[in-house]
Parts: structure tokens; sequence; C-alpha cells
């Protein structure tokens, strides 16, 4: 149903990560990244509200970028028709993207060319959008870090995911950019503000609806079958039509949507025209199967940028001592995908993008 960072369904069973079958994928569109981690497809697309292209891309070792809002259609994107896209306007409209996933950084600008632009049918989607051109000019530009943000409800980041941050702070600083440290405090409110902005978008109780379509769901019972190893849902699932069932709070958002909005022209202030954003795409990395369980809203590292319309990058950063992937975020102003593509391409050539798993 894409609204959780593992990929385990029940039809197909439990998807792995290359470098370590005990561990997660990622997802939502975790099939894409442990596809293109394995070395089995060079190119993919995935889906990203909550970080469903960037925690793949996290996990795998490989690229994912997440555009900028309104830049690519949504059209043929589950759960909506065609011809609902002509009514999806304005507050109505969902906070996803739609991305390229690839295993060479250079891949994801020419993709995103491809994929870019106006369709007969998504009517929020910009007509006629140019990117940037690619730069490697980084002497003079304004880069800012977050090693360790803090989100209400998150965990806060392993030393390694941080150190990993800091060193390409350091990298940048030596070729002469202005690297500065963004308070890592920031961010405390972006996981209440995430789910604000995605309720403040919906009418019904949509993911309820899409998992019994045709009978009324027994979500105790439901859960009752998981527990006993005979359910027909994740348990995930669950738990997410059950928040729908329950969820109480208020309906007005407009104070927490302009506190997002607000957060959002603070960023763009501190970013300049043309500065970059580093900060870590998860607190950890990969997490066992079923971990994320006990750790669910770490999704937000990743996720925040979605709501924000900012353009996001993951690309990977090497290894740790467990031969797991290293990763990092690279987060720029609306429109400005073309910094984001270009940071990671240098990346790259750093310190080597993505490494064919020595497991499998």
């Amino acid at each position: 149903m894409g609204f959780w960072f593992e990929s385990f369904n029940p039809v197909y069973g439990r998807t792995n990560n290359p470098y370590d079958l005990g561990r997660t994928c990622g997802g939502s569109s975790g099939g894409e990244g442990a596809l293109l981690g394995a070395g089995a497809t060079p190119l993919g697309l995935g889906s990203d509200i909550g970080g469903s292209i960037r925690m793949p891309a996290a996990f795998c070792g490989v690229f994912g970028h997440k555009p900028s809002r309104h830049l690519v259609p949504l059209t043929g994107h589950f759960p909506y028709a065609l011809e609902e896209f002509k009514n999806l306007t304005g507050l109505k409209y969902p906070y996803t993207s739609m991305g390229p996933m690839s295993r060479k950084a250079s891949d994801l600008y020419d993709m995103l060319q491809i994929m870019m632009g106006a369709d007969d049918h998504d009517q929020e989607t910009m007509k006629k959008p140019v990117l940037g051109e690619r730069t490697q000019e980084w002497a003079g530009r304004k880069v800012l870090i977050c090693p360790s943000p803090v989100f209400h409800r998150a965990r806060s980041t392993d030393d390694e995911m941080a150190q990993v941050v800091r060193n390409c702070g350091k990298l940048f600083e030596e070729l002469g950019a202005h690297v500065e440290e963004l308070d890592p405090r920031f961010f405390v409110r972006g996981t209440e503000l995430w789910f604000a902005a995605l309720r403040s978008t919906k009418s019904k109780n949509l993911y309820e609806t899409l998992m019994g379509p045709n009978e009324h769901l027994s979500i105790g019972k439901e859960i009752l079958k998981v527990a006993l190893g005979r359910g027909d849902y994740t348990f995930p699932n669950l738990m997410v039509s059950l928040g729908e069932i329950f969820d109480t709070r208020k309906k007005d958002f407009t104070e927490d949507l302009a506190e997002l909005l607000k957060m959002k022209l603070t960023l763009d202030e501190k970013l300049g025209e043309d500065g970059i954003l580093l900060i870590p795409p998860h607190p950890r990395v990969a997490p066992k199967h079923r971990a994320p369980l006990w750790s669910p809203f770490d999704f937000i590292y990743a996720g925040f940028f979605t709501t924000t319309g900012h353009p996001a990058t993951v690309a990977p950063m090497g290894f740790n001592a467990e031969g797991l992937p290293l990763s990092i975020q690279i987060v720029a102003r609306h429109m400005k995908d073309h910094l984001t593509l270009s940071c990671a391409e240098f990346l790259e050539t750093t310190f080597g993008g993505w490494q064919p798993p020595q497991k499998i």
C-alpha cells in the first residue's frame, strides 16, 4: 500500500537487502532499491511521500531523487484513477512525488529531464519546467550541514551516519565553500507537521477503504490473525488504518501549515539562492527485518522535505564496518534540483558511488 519503510506482503513475501539478506531494503520503493543495489537493473522509478525513494536508495547503496514539488506528474499513481486527477488540485493535491533511482548519479539528471513537465491529466504539474545546468563549482557556495537533526518521535542519529555529514562538510570547506552547521532542533516539530500536511489533503479514511473495498474491514480481527500467523494484511498496514479510524485530533490545520511554510521559508533564507543542505536520510543504516516497528517515525529524516517541496537526493557514501551502505541526503531550494544532482555526481566521483554487493 506504499506506506511503510519495509517491503513485505503476503502475496510476494519479503524483499531483502542485497548487502545483508537479514536486513530490510527499505520501502515503499524497496523492490527498486534491492534490484538496483544487487546490480540487476541500471535504472528505476519510485514514489515518495515519506522517503519511499530515498530510504531504499540509502539502505541499498544507490542513488535516488525526490524532485521539487509539482515538477513531475503523478498520473497513474495508485490509488487515483485517471479521471480523478482533474479534481486533484489546490489543497486536495497529494504530497506524493515520483522520481528516478539509479546506480549511477549522472543518470538521475537525464531521467528527470524525461519525466518532468505537464501532461493531459495532472493539473498541478508545471507546464514547461527547465532544469538548471549541472555544476561542479563549489568554491564560495553556501553549504549547510546538519549531522544529527532532532525530530520529535524519531530516534537520534547514529554516530556513523552523522560522521558522513561531517566528513562531507570538511570536504566542501577544503574546496572553498562556506560551510555552516544548522541548528539540529530546527526540525524538532517536523514529524507533527508532516502528519498535519498529509491529513489536510484528505476528505475520508482512504486507507481503510482501499484495504477493504468490498466489505467492512475488522481491524481488530485482522490484527489477531496476524498474531496467529494467518494474517491477510501486514501489521503496519493495519496500524495505519487504525490510526485513521481513531484520529480524533483537530481538523483545522491552518496553524500547522503556516508553521510548515515558515520553516520552508526560513530554510530557503539560510540556503540562499544556490546553497545546499547535507543531512542524513535516516538515523541508521539498513535495519534488520521488523526492527522499524519499534521506531516507526524514523522516516521523517527524509519525509519532512516532501511536505516542504524541496528537491532531495540520496547518494551512497561507502560502507560501515559491517559492510552496510552509508549515505547522505542533499537538499536545495525548490526547482534547484540541478544542485542536489550535481552534488550527488561529485560525491560519486569522490567516494566511489554504488559498489556491487559481495555476499550474493
